[in-house]
């Protein structure tokens, strides 16, 4: 029996599939066979290497169930000059849906996983490849735990990941900007695709604005409308050489904390002019609140942090035990305060510290050092601007990649804040708090 893929790559995509670099990634406009290259390259993969072992994701499932995954079971094959779909080929044993697993003839299995779910279920797989949908969903951390579980004998390692580009994201940096000879990368726009069906090109130019002709039809990395944050530039002024913070600075901390998603934690400084520089930052997932605390302690080191803020849900007590995230820090000898989370002000007052001053800086600067704090502020976003849409922002950014994003909104607001107290005290903690912030604050105003 002759079994083989019903498949004639186009240009771009023979050029990703020729490639030997361990990793590679598809990037390109709207209708340009991203998912068909990426899918029939994991194919490939289990096709070649016998009893190999691969993980197909993306974010959530219900697009892996309805695109990614439905891509792979249907992909044309020829057998012995008879058209079928893959799942119904002989090469495939079985497609196991409640495992979520495509077993082929040859031993090799494909594993179909939500991301967004899979970051503790990974750790133990030994995979040959991966292949990463809608890349730009993924976070660096995903990735990298991914790459980590190459590990399986006698296969080719590869991960590969196909996406169109979402500004000078995590994806750009490592494929693009400052790729290492292991990272490959093939740019594809939708004009390429000369299977798509007459007049869609046309059609999308003449519906949708400039900028998202420029990211959906080219498959630009540039920024897009949409960007919270479009006075920030990842360069000087906005961007600072690290330098050693003086003593006599103001200096506090502002933490958004996570365990499925990363917990970020930013560590500030105010000089006696008011200007504010982020100079240390820690950025990470599945970590224990004990591991955090000890993480600022060893990071904190015969620093003086006058002030801890966290994220205002954090003193949201457990139904179970009754017990906060804000307990659990003051268990590991971390007194936080909840933070201010107006959203819409503060990002405004971020805004307010990005802009360009009369002598040439803003009033909020990030150390070069930085890099989480400096990636998320580049692909921060408002919420719901669908392709094609030309109207303003709507209220309320994504939920995606903010975490360094909201921890300095909360930072910003408490120093928009000073010195005024804003809430009554309650309790002695509380008391201890508010004399500790009097104390910082009148220490800081008198530098």
């Amino acid at each position: 029996m002759e079994i083989k893929l019903a498949y004639t790559p186009l240009p771009k995509q023979a050029l990703f599939h020729g490639s030997k670099a361990k990793f590679r990634g598809y990037f390109g406009g709207m209708g340009c066979a991203k998912t068909i290259c990426g899918s029939a390259e994991a194919i490939l993969q289990s096709m070649w290497y016998p009893n190999n072992l691969g993980l197909v994701g993306r974010m959530t499932y219900p697009e892996l169930r309805d695109t990614t995954r439905k891509e792979i079971l249907e992909f044309p094959v020829d057998v012995d000059g008879h058209r079928t779909t893959l799942k119904e080929s002989g090469f495939v044993k079985k497609f196991n849906q409640s495992e979520n697993s495509l077993e082929f003839a040859n031993g090799s299995t494909i594993l179909f996983r939500a991301l967004e779910d899979a970051f503790d279920k990974i750790k133990s797989l030994n995979l040959g490849f991966f292949y990463v949908d809608e890349l730009t969903e993924c976070n660096k951390d995903m990735w990298l735990a991914l790459v980590g579980r190459l590990r399986r004998q006698r296969v080719h390692h590869t991960g590969f990941g196909t996406s169109n580009p979402e500004g000078r994201d995590w994806v750009w940096q490592m494929f693009v900007q400052n790729p290492t000879p292991d990272y490959f990368w093939v740019h594809s726009t939708t004009f390429e695709n000369t299977y798509l069906p007459k007049g869609y090109v046309e059609g999308m130019l003449a519906q949708y604005p400039e900028e998202w002709i420029k990211r959906y039809i080219y498959g630009s990395f540039d920024s897009f409308e949409g960007l919270v944050y479009k006075e920030f530039q990842d360069k000087a002024p906005h961007v600072v050489e690290d330098f050693e913070i003086p003593d006599n600075w103001y200096r506090f901390i502002s933490l958004d904390h996570g365990f499925r998603n990363p917990t970020g934690v930013g560590w500030f400084a105010v000089s006696p002019k008011g200007d504010v520089y982020l100079y240390d930052e820690f950025y990470q997932s599945s970590r224990l609140v004990s591991e955090v605390a000890e993480i600022i302690k060893t990071k904190s080191h015969e620093q003086t942090i006058r002030q801890y803020l966290i994220d205002p849900s954090c003193r949201n007590r457990d139904g179970k035990t009754g017990r906060s995230v804000i307990d659990e820090f003051s268990d590991n000898g971390l007194y936080f305060d909840p933070a201010e989370n107006e959203v819409r002000a503060g990002i405004n007052r971020v805004k307010e510290y990005f802009k360009i001053r009369e002598d040439g800086t803003p009033k909020l600067k990030i150390f070069r050092s930085c890099k989480h704090a400096r990636e998320e502020l580049q692909v921060y976003k408002w919420k719901d601007l669908k392709v094609g849409e030309d109207k303003n922002p709507v209220e309320r950014p994504e939920k995606k990649q903010d975490h360094m994003c909201d921890l300095i909104k909360y930072a910003i607001a408490h120093i928009y804040g000073m010195p005024t107290q804003k809430e009554p005290v309650r309790g002695w903690k509380a008391f201890l708090n508010a004399r500790r912030r009097e104390h910082a604050t009148s220490d800081w105003m008198a530098a």
